[in-house]
């Protein structure tokens, strides 16, 4: 489960390989494997055999979370044995970040959740530039926290201003994202380069401790007391209160480990996330989130609603009728998943205008989980229409146009005289019936309601 590699140098190299699995997870089982690797680190630098300490991953990606499978199975056993679960795992990163020796975070692959807090343990994060990495603690999407110590961590390496964003969005961004937010400290272009570089690290700074260690784990009491601390912290608890009215508990927890990690010691403001980890767990609202977003969401891919002798539908090229928010939106998200899109609308130029906005929907993306290249590609796809013809070889076609039955009526009717019997086409509204408004379609069979929600790139659900 953990390879121990040490070279004639006395660096070692800790490579994560969970059996039976595709990519590693941070749960029970590695924290017990974990333990005699951390005797065996101390026992080598007692006998002055250990210069460094370099963590990776054997997988493609480096470690993706938490086994939630297993922690809400916990649940059941009680909230205590949560509690002491987490803590052990926080003692793990502990005696691992106190070491006395530098530790690099050689990621190769994309770390998320309690797989990212890892790295935050450790003294360097220098990561390879991957395409389809990511880095981020996407817990709060969940209605939980990181609860390993990113809180109390970042907030001490990027401040309380910069961290409360990352924290209560719980995005996942590229590697130049998240080289430019913190979270990184280093990018390089290979695997090669990755080790070398860790390595490089530990020979120029063979002395380092944390800066909460440095401190003896107490924050600038000077920053609790100034005004634009305290005002800042006003504020955003009104902004919060406001947008979530106490629907998201979640957020308010991240908010309230964060002022008291810079008004308390650092292992004090740890235990109080662990109690509010271990609180959320057992919360409805967490529950039924991760539930939904997770549990649910992964059956649902793997085709649980499926009925049984029915293929997937893959279509290649669809069109989009409407090139307003949504259907400028819709046809944004279904090109970069590398559809053909026809966007078609009155003119030339309202459809153009339409894929102005979809480049926009897009490049916001870039701005976090896609690349500018992808974006370019993903543009390419879509192609700006007034004529009704260019539904001819298309697979699926949505109507996305003002909630009017007159209006709905002509688009259904135009698009069906062109499209082949094998093609479906489906409605965006949401008050209109479906049953109504199939009866206008040629094909009424094939007729179904796919309702998106606005805005559509940030709504994680489609009615069917």
């Amino acid at each position: 489960m953990i390879k121990y590699q040490k070279n004639i140098d006395n660096v070692v190299v800790l490579t994560f390989d969970m059996k039976g699995q595709s990519t590693n997870i941070i749960n029970h089982h590695l924290s017990k494997a974990f333990l005699p690797v951390l005797e065996k680190l101390e026992s080598d630098l007692a006998r002055r055999q250990l210069k460094g300490l370099i963590i990776t991953s054997a997988k493609k990606k480096f470690l993706e979370g938490g086994d939630l499978g297993y922690l809400f199975e916990a649940e059941r056993g009680g909230i205590a044995d949560i509690y002491e679960q987490i803590e052990a795992l926080k003692k793990i990163y502990r005696r691992l970040e106190t070491l006395g020796v530098p530790v690099v975070a050689a990621i190769n692959g994309s770390a998320l959740g309690a797989g990212y807090e890892l790295t935050l343990a450790c003294h360097y994060r220098v990561a390879i530039r991957k395409p389809k990495m990511l880095i981020g603690l996407p817990e709060v999407n969940l209605g939980l926290i990181p609860g390993v110590g990113a809180i109390s961590r970042l907030t001490w390496l990027l401040g309380i201003e910069k961290t409360l964003p990352i924290l209560i969005e719980g995005r996942k961004v590229k590697p130049d994202t998240a080289l430019s937010w913190g979270l990184l400290d280093e990018l390089v272009e290979d695997e090669k380069s990755l080790i070398e570089q860790a390595k490089k690290w530990i020979d120029e700074n063979p002395t380092t401790q944390q800066p909460w260690d440095k401190r003896n784990g107490v924050y600038e009491i000077s920053d609790i007391k100034s005004r634009k601390i305290a005002n800042w912290i006003t504020v955003t608890a009104a902004q919060l209160m406001k947008k979530y009215r106490r629907n998201h508990p979640s957020v308010t927890a991240i908010l309230d480990i964060m002022v008291n990690n810079i008004s308390l010691d650092f292992d004090t403001a740890n235990r109080i996330e662990s109690r509010y980890f271990t609180q959320l767990i057992c919360h409805p609202t967490a529950r039924n989130m991760t539930k939904c977003f997770w549990f649910d969401l992964n059956k649902i891919k793997k085709g649980i609603a499926r009925p049984r002798g029915f293929g997937r539908f893959r279509p290649r090229k669809i069109g989009v009728i409407g090139a307003g928010q949504m259907g400028s939106s819709i046809a944004a998200l279904s090109s970069l998943v590398g559809l053909e899109i026809v966007l078609k609308d009155v003119s030339i130029p309202i459809a153009k205008r339409g894929k102005l906005r979809a480049q926009k929907v897009l490049e916001k993306q870039a701005s976090f989980e896609i690349t500018k290249k992808e974006v370019e590609t993903a543009l390419n796809l879509i192609k700006p229409t007034n004529d009704v013809k260019d539904f001819e070889d298309c697979d699926l076609v949505l109507e996305a146009v003002f909630e009017n039955i007159s209006v709905k009526t002509k688009v259904i009717r135009e698009a069906s005289n062109h499209m082949d019997e094998y093609s479906m086409f489906a409605s965006n509204t949401s008050t209109l019936s479906i049953s109504r408004l199939a009866k206008e379609s040629t094909m009424p069979e094939n007729f179904i309601g796919l309702k998106f929600f606005n805005p559509v790139e940030t709504t994680r659900i489609v009615e069917i």
